[in-house]
């Protein structure tokens, strides 16, 4: 008798166990945020390297090793465009074994604003494509004369129309509507301007996660439509240190991890 007794103590007490265990574990799933559980997105973006090949390869090297499964380079790759800036860049590349996409900066079209030798080294100065569930779309605004020109944005609509339901992170060279830009000047012209707004009448249909630029040398976030924007011009170039009050200036390249619904874009030092 005295055995059975201690028989049926021993198992309420592992079933007692058992269950605040697992209410244990319930309250704590309950306490972790939903997105800790979903999977991370990581890619790395960079501006304006201007031909300093040591910061872009050491950028790469850096995105790589920190899990980034490409680099979005948003222009003025190259200092001049020269073929053999251009050839240059397209060894570091392949050296470092990170995929990288570019958009067509205003350097890189200085002495050939055709893009045959951008397209030739890099990619087509238009370009969209799969990563994961998100899709990149690359655009070319590198002529302040312009802005985006008609072809582009009747592509970039087109693709629009083609994946209703992706979730967009758009990169450009030349920013716009940026918040100091009365104070400091916008590079804009009347029909770039004009072109701005049509972009964004365009996007205001899709579901664009985030807007990266560069241009200007140095790193600011802010919105354009409502939508997270970057500027990310610290890829070698000169840093302009005179937009220190607004920004923060230092070489750099961009970190980006998407989880679930959030986007969290980190600021790694290249000096």
């Amino acid at each position: 008798m005295k055995r059975a007794f201690l028989l049926i103590l021993a198992l309420l007490l592992i079933g007692g166990a058992i269950t605040g265990f697992v209410r244990y574990r319930q309250e704590i799933s309950e306490l972790v945020p939903a997105s800790w559980t979903e999977p991370t997105y990581t890619f790395a973006v960079i501006g304006d390297t201007e031909s300093h090949t040591d910061l872009y390869e050491k950028a790469m090297t850096e995105a790589k090793r920190r899990g980034a499964s490409l680099m979005i380079h948003v222009g003025d790759v190259t200092g001049d465009g020269t073929t053999d800036e251009f050839k240059a860049i397209s060894a570091i590349t392949g050296t470092t074994g990170m995929p990288v996409y570019a958009a067509v900066g205003n350097h890189d079209i200085a002495i050939d604003d055709s893009r045959e030798l951008f397209t030739k080294y890099l990619n087509a100065p238009n370009l969209a494509f799969n990563d994961g569930d998100v899709r990149f779309v690359i655009l070319d605004n590198a002529d302040r004369s312009v802005g985006f020109s008609a072809e582009t944005l009747a592509w970039l609509t087109d693709d629009i129309a083609v994946h209703p339901d992706a979730r967009y992170i758009i990169a450009f060279h030349r920013p716009f509507d940026i918040p100091f830009g009365s104070i400091i000047g916008d590079d804009e012209t009347a029909a770039s301007r004009k072109t701005n707004e049509e972009f964004k009448r365009i996007i205001a249909s899709a579901n664009v996660a985030a807007i990266f630029t560069g241009h200007l040398h140095a790193y600011l976030p802010y919105t354009i439509a409502g939508i997270p924007s970057y500027i990310t011009g610290g890829g070698g170039g000169s840093v302009q240190q005179g937009l220190a009050a607004f920004t923060k200036a230092s070489h750099h390249f961009l970190l980006v991890r998407l989880t679930g619904t959030s986007l969290h874009a980190e600021m790694v030092k290249l000096d």
